[in-house]
């Protein structure tokens, strides 16, 4: 009889996860390059980056593609629009900016990271960019200027602000510390140690934040992590160790997505990229095909997701998860 319920379990999943892929529709993005992240000022205009300098424009929510010349080749690792005519590309060796929506885009000649990793906008005025070297640049006239500020660490590789003074930022030196800037990044405030197999954060206030990473052991054998915090990173706690997550964001402290990567099944080494969504705060997670490498939203039901061989998929029905049995961490 156990075996049985075992056996309805999966086909249940298998099924779900089948027909969830039906709300997800495949784009065809004119490239067959790994694409990095996305990003869309509604639901019709958006840009797509990636390896080999690959920067996608779109005016019709994804119907048609378009490449636009970028004049790199290295990867383009975080694109931002502040409207439809002005807007930034970072990556390995680059900086870039276009005054007209991508037609042209120009290197910016100060460019003081040689690769840059994160690029964050709060608003149209105020921005920064950090990545290998010890150093954040900081504009407040929607990238005209950058102020350059030394600190005492580097290699950031995730950046989060909720306001012109309040953020955070990852640095994989000094052990793998979050810290902490009330000042908009001109000092900074060691919080917890992260841990090692760290890949990105999401805060939803001051106080209440998620952070998510894991590794790809041997066999292709996936150990990872969510972690919360509820006083503004000063402590983490586990919440949920079953796939590894590589990005995620939540609308409130209920509902929340995410992408990652899951082993297929206890006696196979092959893994499989997802989309995962939970309506608990992070306890418990749904998860679907396709996964990817990035995604953006612009409410909680229209989104895409971008990954590897230029693959595209939008979804109207935030996914159109079903009500699969969740996996739930035992504690």
């Amino acid at each position: 009889m156990k075996t049985s319920r075992t056996i309805i379990s999966i086909l249940l999943i298998y099924f779900s996860l089948s027909f969830a892929q039906f709300d997800w529709e495949w784009q065809y993005s004119t490239t067959n390059e790994q694409l990095n992240d996305v990003y869309f000022l509604n639901k019709r205009i958006g840009w797509v980056v990636g390896d080999r300098g690959i920067i996608l424009h779109t005016v019709n929510g994804g119907k048609d593609w378009y490449q636009q010349y970028s004049g790199v080749t290295g990867k383009l690792k975080a694109v931002h629009f502040l409207d439809e005519n002005r807007g930034w590309v970072v990556g390995d060796r680059a900086m870039l900016s276009t005054r007209d929506g991508g037609l042209t885009w120009s290197k910016y000649p100060y460019r003081i990271i040689t690769d840059i990793e994160c690029l964050w906008f709060i608003d149209d005025s105020h921005g920064w960019i950090c990545g290998s070297e010890n150093i954040i640049q900081k504009t407040s006239d929607g990238g005209t200027n950058w102020d350059i500020i030394h600190t005492s660490v580097g290699k950031f590789d995730d950046i989060f602000f909720l306001d012109e003074q309040l953020g955070w930022v990852h640095s994989r030196d000094n052990a793998g510390y979050i810290y902490k800037t009330e000042n908009g990044g001109y000092t900074l405030q060691p919080m917890s140690r992260s841990r090692k197999s760290f890949k990105t954060f999401f805060f939803l206030d001051a106080e209440r934040a998620w952070s998510c990473g894991g590794v790809v052991g041997e066999l292709n054998k996936i150990f990872g992590w969510i972690d919360v915090s509820n006083d503004g990173a000063d402590n983490w706690s586990m919440l949920y160790e079953e796939g590894l997550m590589h990005s995620v964001r939540f609308f409130d402290d209920k509902y929340g997505i995410a992408l990652g990567q899951k082993n297929r099944g206890p006696f196979t080494d092959k893994i499989y990229d997802l989309f995962y969504k939970t309506v608990d705060g992070g306890v418990s997670w749904e998860s679907c095909e396709p996964g990817g490498n990035a995604f953006h939203f612009v409410n909680r039901k229209i989104g895409w997701v971008v990954g590897n061989g230029g693959m595209i998929y939008k979804t109207n029905t935030a996914g159109g998860i079903l009500n699969i049995p969740s996996v739930r961490n035992s504690k």
